[in-house]
Formats: C-alpha cells, sequence, structure tokens
C-alpha cells in the first residue's frame, strides 16, 4: 500500500481564454483523440475526471497540457491511508491515558504536532494539513480493582443467614 498521496486531475469546462472556443475544442479533440461531438458531451455539466492516481509531478504535467489546450484544469489530492494495525483514540504514546484525560485534552484545545508534516493543530482525529490520522480509535481503559464482594456472595450469605434462622425458629417452638 502506498503512502504518498495521488492526485486526480479534474477538466472543468470552461476556458482559460488562451483561445477561442470552437480552437480549444479542436485542440482538446486532437488531445484525446475523440470527435467534436464526444468533446462537447465530455466538457458538459460537472468537471470531469480525466485522470486519477497520479503522483503531483505527472498530475501537474496533466494538468499544463489540458491548461495548453485552453480550458481550466484541476487538481485534487488524495491524502494516502495509513494501514494501521489496531485503532486507538490515545495519541502516540499516551496509550495509557484514560478517555476522560484525552477528552479534557481535547476540550482544553491542547495544541498537537502532526508526525508526518510536523504542522500544529488543535487536538483532533486527523491531520488538517495531510491526513494523518491523530487521535487513533481505541481507548484504553484502565480498569481499577474493586474491594467490593460480588453480589452471589451476598445472595449465598443472606441465605444462610434465612436458613440458619428458621432452624433455630423452629428448633426453639
Amino acid at each position: 500500500m502506498s503512502t504518498q498521496d495521488t492526485y486526480t486531475v479534474l477538466l472543468s469546462g470552461s476556458l482559460n481564454g488562451k483561445y477561442p472556443a470552437k480552437i480549444a475544442h479542436g485542440k482538446l479533440a486532437a488531445l484525446f483523440k475523440l470527435s467534436q461531438a464526444e468533446i462537447s458531451s465530455l466538457l458538459a455539466g460537472a468537471p470531469k475526471e480525466v485522470k486519477s492516481g497520479l503522483s503531483h509531478q505527472q498530475a501537474y504535467k496533466y494538468q499544463q497540457m489540458l491548461k495548453a489546450t485552453g480550458f481550466e484544469a484541476s487538481l485534487l489530492r488524495v491524502p494516502a491511508i495509513e494501514k494501521s494495525a489496531e485503532f486507538s483514540l490515545v495519541p502516540e504514546g499516551e496509550e495509557n491515558t484514560p478517555y476522560r484525560d484525552l477528552l479534557k485534552k481535547y476540550n482544553d484545545g491542547e495544541i498537537v504536532e502532526c508526525k508526518k508534516c510536523g504542522v500544529r493543530q488543535p487536538l483532533m482525529p486527523y491531520c488538517q494539513n495531510c491526513g494523518k490520522q491523530l487521535v487513533p480509535v481505541k481507548v484504553n481503559h484502565e480498569e481499577k480493582p474493586t474491594n467490593k464482594p460480588p453480589t452471589l456472595i451476598y445472595a449465598v450469605l443472606l441465605l444462610t443467614l434465612l436458613l440458619g434462622l428458621l432452624i433455630a425458629y423452629l428448633w426453639l417452638y
């Protein structure tokens, strides 16, 4: 699995003013090796995805080729998703912090630094800049031992006491 962000090239269909519409349509048709009718349907409506899964350098080259035909083109960054063995709501290095302490840090607006891109930002699940997971999904809850005996023991003791009282009552009367 790649840890690099990928890019998608989008063709908006609007002219960038470099050429008149007819010439721009002809240049785009020649670039894609399509007919004028196919180009017209490609340019109609919302921006269309021309190519995806590219490195930034490749996507930039595609964008420049499309702009050279006289049309606007844009790049869409698709953040790489890092595959993790387990998810946790606890930031790295603070695995033993109970959830309420993490919640307090969030409510206090604690500033954290992304280990991937170095951007400092308020504590949140993902980095606003690169999309790296800052707060894992799983919380390590610490169970505190209690000195309270189980209710089953209480029930057995109560039944024993009641049985003893019944035997004593029957014995005396």
